[in-house]
């Protein structure tokens, strides 16, 4: 672990490389930065930051998961999970949930929450507000070919797709798919950018949208509605 401080009088804190490798089941592995700011007159203020790695990041065992309490908070949560399959379950919050390489199960619940897509995992569920409330879940995607019908067929509850990685990726995707990746707004944004490619069937480009910088596809019943980053290259299979 190191401390560096910056000429602007900042300060970054690097614990390891890999968070997991300092973490201890059951165990709260913590650091406690205690701080004083004295301006040009004397006067002070000062403050306490914890950081609890144990809470957000600890490793589970696949045969043990039924007796690991939700890792969630109400606060802003990061999970990052390991290569073991595992649960990640954000609560409330505006969270961000990494599985990493296991078959895990992610849920987003409250809030608007980020979600990293892996073909492995079990379930990915980026949730809804449980006052009612509309949220915005985001689904990460920066794998190189994914087909919706196939690949994410484990993904409900999200309201935009991000391929945002300057990395040349392709997604198909039908009018089925956007209804169940969706909630019941059944409206699902991508974001992208220029080296990306999304092919649509089952729907059909309008002429004009609603939403500046994407253009806009629809069925003839209205039952759904794609938004596609102007950006991309987007086509009708």
């Amino acid at each position: 672990m190191c401390i560096r401080d910056s000429a602007d009088g900042s300060y970054k804190f690097n614990p390891v490389k890999n968070i997991a490798d300092i973490v201890i089941a059951g165990v709260d592995d913590i650091d406690v930065f205690k701080f004083e700011y004295t301006d040009s007159d004397g006067d002070t203020a000062s403050s306490t930051v914890t950081l609890n790695y144990n809470e957000y990041a600890t490793p589970q065992s696949p045969d043990s998961m039924d007796d690991i309490a939700p890792r969630g908070t109400a606060d802003n949560d990061y999970l990052v999970g390991t290569n073991q399959a595992e649960t990640l379950s954000g609560g409330a919050g505006d969270d961000t949930l990494v599985g990493l390489s296991g078959a895990d199960i992610l849920s987003g619940s409250d809030g608007n929450d980020i979600l990293i897509f892996d073909r492995n995992d079990v379930s990915i569920d980026g949730g809804e507000n449980s006052d009612g409330s509309l949220d915005n879940d985001t689904l990460v995607i920066n794998d190189i070919n994914v087909v919706a019908n196939t690949d994410m067929s484990e993904v409900v509850n999200f309201e935009t797709i991000d391929l945002t990685n300057d990395t040349a990726q392709t997604l198909s995707i039908s009018l089925s798919d956007v209804v169940d990746i969706t909630d019941g707004n059944n409206q699902l944004f991508i974001k992208g950018d220029s080296v990306d490619t999304v092919n649509v069937s089952d729907m059909t480009k309008a002429a004009t949208s609603d939403q500046a910088g994407y253009d806009l596809y629809q069925d003839s019943g209205n039952t759904a509605s794609l938004y596609i980053q102007t950006a991309i290259d987007d086509n009708i299979i």
